[in-house]
């Protein structure tokens, strides 16, 4: 056999699609964020810009900030092997997410980083124009009309012309299902004050995010704590530690809601099981990620907290988008003893009747479907949204959902 031609086989721009198909609208924001903490940021900002069909996000750190030689490496798909030796804290790991996430969100990104030097370099890809000339070219910048945005060092994402969004309503219905997914993802440096996350649109205020703890709830000191255990991998260690919730009825509402996940479209069956932390981030949430371990009812106030470091990424088979794991073969039978522990405790300690329909207290407004409003032409019969029926009907709607579902009627 002889070699009759050797040719170069460059990936197609179409690659990019494919890398970022993995993401939804949460996960490729989750991963911008794993960019600004590897950075060395402690205040992230996520700020969103529309007017009419058009919608922008501004994501701004305090962090390091990137050389001008650094942000062209940024923009190289793979630059660093998944392989390359990393801080043991690190959260990135494929060297693709600045790319993928924001060719996911929009059809084009500047970056603007700004060292603690004051070194200044602004950076463009333009995800179409990729695409439609089949070139992997960038620019670097001279001026970007945002750049004022970053006072000091770190760095400015801008990601321009969102895709997939085709009204307000579900413009902010996805900043709200954001909001409550980051509270999650980065609980644990928020509840820890490792980190600031603000998320505000051109007409509202910074919200700060406070963060989600599955294990404790704000106002119940009576979770359980019923076993901690280290088990030794590949030279490094593996943590878990069982916890079993109070009672569901026990709870008075506000407890409630934070125990279901922090908002009532959660379903407090499905927050049973494993909680996987990658170097403090969560990558997995719920769910018992075995065969033959189903969720149920007596078991859900069982949930388990496993501690990996991101150095175990490929025994685990960590994806792309840092949202789904596996279990290595040889851990099967740890993860089995300890699910089995967490379900024996939940299943004694406690009872497991449904959900109470509670009979709210009608008072006058309570009881009123609609309520008579002046205006410039007269009045007018609008629904109240107080009204306790309505509010029973729709319980498992968010606020934002909720508001839709009334200014439709």
């Amino acid at each position: 056999m002889s070699i009759l031609e050797i040719f170069e086989t460059p990936p197609s721009t179409n690659l990019m699609d494919v890398i970022s198909s993995e993401y939804s609208f949460n996960s490729a924001f989750a991963d911008l964020i794993d960019n600004c903490i590897d950075g060395k940021a402690d205040d992230i900002r996520i700020h969103f810009e529309f007017s009419k069909n058009n919608y922008s996000v501004y994501i701004l750190d305090n962090g390091t900030g990137m050389t001008k030689n650094q942000l062209k490496e940024a923009a190289v798909i793979g630059f660093k092997s998944s392989e390359e030796l990393r801080n043991s804290n690190a959260l990135g790991r494929y060297s693709s997410g600045l790319k993928s996430a924001s060719n996911f969100l929009g059809k084009s990104v500047v970056v603007v980083s700004k060292t603690k030097s004051k070194e200044k370099s602004i950076l463009k890809i333009d995800f179409e124009e990729q695409k439609q000339e089949k070139q992997w070219k960038s620019y670097l910048l001279d001026y970007f009309e945002n750049e004022y945005l970053l006072e000091e060092h770190g760095s400015l994402v801008s990601i321009l012309d969102l895709k997939n969004i085709e009204s307000n309503q579900e413009f902010f219905s996805l900043i709200d299902g954001l909001k409550t997914y980051l509270n999650h993802v980065f609980g644990r440096y928020l509840k820890d004050k490792k980190i600031k996350i603000t998320l505000s649109t051109n007409n509202s205020k910074q919200i700060p995010l406070a963060g989600w703890d599955p294990f404790f709830l704000p106002n119940n000191k009576s979770t359980k704590l019923v076993l901690e255990k280290t088990v030794p991998y590949k030279n490094k260690e593996i943590k878990f530690k069982v916890y079993i919730l109070p009672s569901f009825t026990s709870l008075n509402e506000t407890d409630q809601i934070y125990m279901s996940g922090g908002g009532l479209n959660y379903n407090l069956n499905k927050l049973q099981g494993f909680y996987i932390y990658r170097s403090d981030r969560l990558i997995s949430e719920a769910g018992w990620l075995l065969p033959d371990f189903d969720i149920t009812d007596k078991t859900r106030y069982a949930r388990v907290e496993v501690s990996i470091p991101s150095t175990l990424d490929k025994y685990f088979k960590v994806n792309l988008t840092k949202t789904k794991i596996e279990i290595p073969h040889e851990l099967i039978g740890q993860f089995k003893a300890i699910a089995q522990k967490a379900r024996s405790e939940s299943n004694k300690n406690y009872n497991y009747k449904k959900r109470p329909e509670t009979k709210p207290k009608l008072n006058k407004k309570d009881d009123t479907v609609w309520i008579s409003v002046k205006t410039s032409k007269g009045i007018a019969l609008r629904l109240n949204k107080d009204n306790a029926l309505l509010r029973k009907l729709c319980k498992n709607l968010t606020d934002s959902e909720f508001n839709q579902l009334i200014n439709l009627i």
